[in-house]
């Protein structure tokens, strides 16, 4: 008898309209947060003060590119390609939108399915993206259901990925008649704290292979990796940073001037990649009269969802306990969903 399977696309998600903006930086906020201090009176007042800064940037942020984050709509369309090639139940379960939680976890659980396959939006894993996904998992799926998951830990050098970034870049160049001999390419991946990175963490490793299986097709580009943390909100951000890339890219440039940004660690745009890149570092680069342009990213090309089923068919899976921190596993807290989501 064959075996019931069922799809889950994951992502931290971000917010659809200003109505979800509040929501979303006090769940963000939960996970930077999560039992690193005592919630004393003093950590309270100084933490709800850092999230109305942060709402008050989103929203400038927001205004800026006169866009909300397509992540939400982009997946969507992603999950809706993928029922073109499966005949099985596909959901998607975005982190930072508490909205939306309810109906995924009751939806899941009426599915009933033998096994759940879950496929990251973020190809390097990281216990700050794919690991704050499985720690919610293990806190508010029960252990019958959550021992059915089987998960895509990562596939930062997948020959389906890194052929994709590939493409991107080509046809960039090709668009814009440019040669290899003359274009900087700098990748630009989403920062984490490096406490992480000192806990064994393997994002900077896993970044650091794409970055190298993708610039294996271009041996005569300039390539760079970079890390972004233009707002220093973690208290130990990545080095280099890709703010300070551009700020000295005249010194090591080797004369040349043409130079595409690459959002190397999602495969969906991200309201940070958008205007961190647009509105910060290209104006940057191009102030110091540098032809400078972003790249986009893999879903963008209607080939990407099928392509990406074929990383499943090497069914290189490891289950959800296997992706949370042995601090974490050792912690006797089990908060319900509503206090996870709101806090």
């Amino acid at each position: 008898m064959s075996k019931k399977q069922a799809y889950i696309l994951v992502s931290l998600g971000e917010p659809r309209d200003e109505g979800e903006i509040s929501s979303y930086i006090r769940s963000c906020f939960h996970e930077e947060e999560f039992s690193k201090q005592k919630k004393n009176w003093l950590f309270r007042l100084l933490r709800l003060g850092k999230i109305r800064k942060e709402i008050a940037r989103y929203k400038r942020e927001c205004e800026a590119i006169i866009s909300f984050s397509p992540t939400y709509a982009q997946i969507m369309q992603w999950k809706d390609a993928w029922a073109q090639y499966l005949s099985a139940p596909i959901f998607c379960f975005f982190l930072h939108l508490p909205s939306t939680h309810r109906s995924f976890f009751e939806e899941l659980k009426a599915c009933q399915a033998d096994e759940y396959y879950l496929f990251p939006t973020f190809p390097q894993f990281s216990y700050g993206l794919t690991g704050q996904i499985t720690r919610c998992f293990a806190q508010h799926v029960k252990k019958e259901l959550l021992f059915r998951f089987r998960w895509i830990k990562s596939y930062a050098g997948h020959p389906a990925f890194v052929f994709f970034y590939q493409k991107i870049i080509q046809e960039h160049m090709q668009k814009r008649s440019i040669r290899e001999e003359e274009l900087i390419l700098l990748f630009s991946c989403a920062g984490v704290d490096k406490s992480l990175l000192e806990e064994g963490d393997l994002y900077e490793s896993e970044c650091e292979i794409s970055y190298k299986e993708i610039l294996k097709a271009f041996p005569y580009a300039l390539g760079r990796l970079s890390f972004q943390n233009y707002y220093e909100i973690r208290s130990s951000p990545m080095q280099p940073s890709t703010l300070e890339c551009c700020q000295t890219i005249a010194h090591w440039c080797e004369k040349r001037k043409k130079v595409l940004l690459v959002p190397l660690s999602f495969v969906v745009d991200g309201m940070s990649t958008l205007y961190e890149m647009d509105q910060i570092y290209l104006p940057l680069l191009k102030k110091q009269d540098f032809e400078a342009e972003r790249a986009s990213t893999p879903i963008l090309c209607s080939e990407w969802p099928k392509s990406c089923l074929e990383i499943f068919k090497e069914k290189n899976f490891v289950s959800n306990q296997m992706l949370v921190l042995a601090k974490d596993k050792e912690r006797n807290t089990e908060p319900n969903y509503e206090k996870a989501s709101f806090l």
